[in-house]
This record gives C-alpha cells, structure tokens and sequence, in this order.
C-alpha cells in the first residue's frame, strides 16, 4: 500500500480516474529540456522555434498554453529544465495540472527549486488499481536507483507511463529499460508511453514516445494517444 499523505492518495485517485474515463482531457509532454541550449544541436528539429520565437521556452510555452487549458492534467514524463528555474517561471506560466514522472535530468536541486509548480512529482513506481469503479495506490518500488513510472487503465488497456523505454532503442539504459520491461511484462501492460529518447522512431508496437521531438512540440491528448 501507499506511504504518502491523504492529499497525495487523493491526487493519484483523480488522476487515475481521469485517466480512465476523461482522456480528452489528460495530455502528455515529455523532455522538454527547458534552458537547455546544447539541446538545439543534439535535437537539431528544436531549431524550428527560430522562424518566429526568441527562445525555444517560448515556442514551447506558447504551443503548451494553446492546447492546454488550467484544469487538465498534464503527464510530463521526464526531464523538465536544466537550470534558471527561477526564471524560467518568471517569464512563463504554465496552463494545467502537471504531473512530473521523474527524468534522468531532474536532479535533486532542480526538483526543490520548482516543486511547488507541479501538481504531482512522482519519483516511484505507482499502481493505480483499478477494482470495480474505485481506485487505490500501490507502490511498487520506491528505491532512488529505480526508474519511476506509472501503471493505470485507459479505455480498457493498462498502460505504464515511464520516462524511460521498456524496449530498448540503443545499447545505453539497459537496466533501467530491463526493469521497466520486467514490471511492464508482470503486470500485464498493454502500452507503454515514455520519453527519454527524443526524435527516435518507436521501436516495438508497445511504445508510444512522447518526447516533444515526435509530438510536434505540442503536449498530446491522451485520448490520440490510445
């Protein structure tokens, strides 16, 4: 069962049911990398920004707050900014409830620095079971060294939403991508939507990547999605 607070419970148990039942109005987002520069070479499709914005923050919030409206959700799946977070919220305001899978990126400063901008920031592996029309919280692993996730049921399929792959793509990652699948298999998953691995092309029909190289730099209904 599930160590957090009653708010926290709360907050997974109305996600998971929107989740479920209200899809049109969940989005998912992923690698964002704000105020991140080295990430316009390594991504060189970022650089689309520059046709009309001054910053690809800009270009990005601007997208984000056209899609996205202040009470829906928002499954970010991992490495939210690099640094000037400060900043960063001065300049730009977010629309919508955002809940942060943690990333490889999204270091411990990091996360205290912007904590009170998300709705949500999940650093576990979490269950949300689903049993008749009600919902309880189950973690799964909660160690630092395990990569956090999130299983729960959308239109009957139950999916893992993780920063990581469960399939491999490349050579690096291979035990956090093996834990991920070992968890993925076990319980059954249908659907696998993650991050971390940018522009690649999905790789197994099981995935769906949400990094905002293959989702248009726009977050995505989840209701597209499945």
């Amino acid at each position: 069962m599930s160590n957090f607070s009653d708010i926290t419970n709360k907050k997974l148990i109305e996600l998971a049911g929107a989740i479920d039942k209200n899809s049109e109005k969940v989005f998912l987002v992923s690698d964002t990398h704000f105020n991140d520069l080295s990430m316009l070479e390594s991504e060189p499709s970022r650089l689309i920004c520059q046709d009309s914005f001054e910053s690809f923050e800009e270009f990005l919030a601007y997208n984000w707050n056209n899609k996205v409206s202040k009470n829906d959700f928002v499954l970010h799946l991992g490495d939210f900014i690099s640094k000037d977070t400060e900043t960063f919220f001065n300049k730009f305001k977010l629309n919508g409830r955002i809940i942060l899978i943690r990333g490889n990126h999204d270091r411990d400063d990091i996360l205290s620095a912007i904590n009170d901008k998300f709705y949500l920031i999940i650093s576990e592996l979490i269950w949300l079971k689903k049993e008749g029309t009600e919902y309880s919280v189950e973690v799964i692993n909660s160690e630092d060294s395990r990569p956090a996730g999130l299983i729960t049921e959308c239109r009957g399929k139950r999916i893992l939403f993780s920063h990581y792959p469960v399939y491999e793509y490349d050579e690096y990652d291979i035990e956090e991508v093996g834990y991920l699948r070992e968890i993925f298999e076990k319980n059954r998953c249908n659907l696998n939507i993650h991050g971390h691995v940018h522009s690649k092309l999905e790789m197994h029909p099981a995935l769906v990547n949400a990094s905002v190289e293959r989702i248009d730099f726009t977050p995505k209904r989840l209701s597209d999605l499945v």
